[in-house]
């Protein structure tokens, strides 16, 4: 299992711990012998095994916490995103009700442009800050009978009033404050976790080496080093894979078509949280060798109905070079269907699930 991304590191560790203790007992019978230690850096003279299982341990932490920081950070873009469209169309119901009510008036002539729905937060909330200021002075000109027409402050449907939307346009600055907030925390957790990595890739790297300048070539502990880095090699063809949600099990079952390619290591399973593929964020779900059933039941990312989570299949090889599969995403039926019966999962369109 060679380090090809994030989420290779807890499976290549755990290739390389049970080839460590080999070490240990090896050395434990020779001259001088004793626990294996390598000298990684001036920081890190002293590295065993056992600090190859706190790594391992911390990584797996790391990930479940970038896991929790996506869906927090999805969680609070689709919190904004329901708050802008909201007060976009009350930015339009304004406009509307104003042409109407005060064609012939100085406010209609003074109404804000509408941007798209779709624009950045300064541009939307520029547009809503210049509606809230014409509409509290809209107000302050109808109490002093000033406007013609009105004889109370403006309101839109739904007894929707000014302060109404002044509330809005506060709750959806704070939503973009909690989207950076969300984002920075999750930029810090992978930084820290990316310095880890960093450290466990040079103790890898080190203690290939000391096991090949202590042992003989021929020798069973450098014949059985696990591999770092791929072996010059091209990358895979991917294979085709679908998910269903099968009421009978209450999970959803990935399966994909055989690889062709003769030096096939394994298939993997890889979750990736959130709204949009990541490969820096995705983790191994499973491992499957060549001849084993090509199925993966799970409900990893579907906990409740109407959930949606994002898989890849991995052709993994001999040489470590590797290829995804398209995105599959599997959706969980807001109403599971009649026990025993499997359902086809209601893909979205493609664009945004890529990685």
């Amino acid at each position: 299992m060679a380090i090809t991304g994030p989420s290779s590191y807890v499976p290549c560790l755990n290739h390389f711990l049970p080839h460590w203790a080999e070490a240990n007992t090896v050395g434990q019978g020779s001259e001088g012998g004793g626990e294996l230690k390598v000298r990684v850096s001036a920081q890190l003279p002293s590295v065993g095994r056992a600090d190859l299982v706190q790594w391992r341990d911390e990584l797996m932490k790391f990930a479940a916490r970038i896991e929790d920081h996506v869906l927090a950070r999805d969680l609070a873009r689709a919190r904004n995103k329901i708050l802008r469209e909201e007060l976009h169309e009350r930015l339009n119901q304004f406009n509307r009700r104003a042409r109407a009510l005060l064609h012939d008036t100085v406010y209609a002539r003074t109404l804000p442009k509408v941007p798209a729905v779709t624009v950045g937060e300064s541009r939307i909330c520029l547009a809503l800050n210049e509606l809230n200021t014409l509409w509290i002075t809209l107000n302050k000109a109808v109490e002093a009978g000033e406007v013609p027409g009105l004889d109370g402050p403006l309101v839109l449907r739904d007894n929707y009033d000014q302060p109404k939307f002044e509330a809005g346009v506060a709750r959806l600055r704070t939503s973009y404050a909690e989207i950076v907030q969300q984002e920075q925390q999750l930029k810090m957790i992978r930084t820290r976790r990316n310095l880890l990595q960093e450290t466990v890739y040079a103790t890898l790297r080190v203690y290939r080496a000391t096991i090949q300048s202590e042992y003989a070539a021929e020798d069973a502990l450098v014949l059985t080093l696990p591999r770092l880095t791929p072996l010059p090699g091209s990358t895979p063809d991917p294979v085709d894979a679908q998910a269903v949600w099968d009421a009978g099990v209450d999970q959803a079952v990935i399966t994909w078509e055989a690889s062709e390619n003769p030096n096939l290591d394994h298939y993997e399973v890889r979750y990736s949280p959130g709204e949009s593929y990541d490969s820096d964020a995705e983790t191994v779900q499973a491992i499957i060798s060549p001849d084993a059933p090509r199925e993966h039941l799970t409900r990893k990312g579907l906990s409740n109905p109407g959930d949606l989570a994002l898989y890849k299949i991995y052709v993994v090889l001999e040489t470590g070079n590797e290829r995804g599969s398209e995105v599959i995403a599997a959706k969980r039926p807001l109403q599971d269907p009649v026990s025993g019966t499997r359902t086809a999962s209601n893909l979205p369109s493609r664009e945004g699930l890529t990685a």
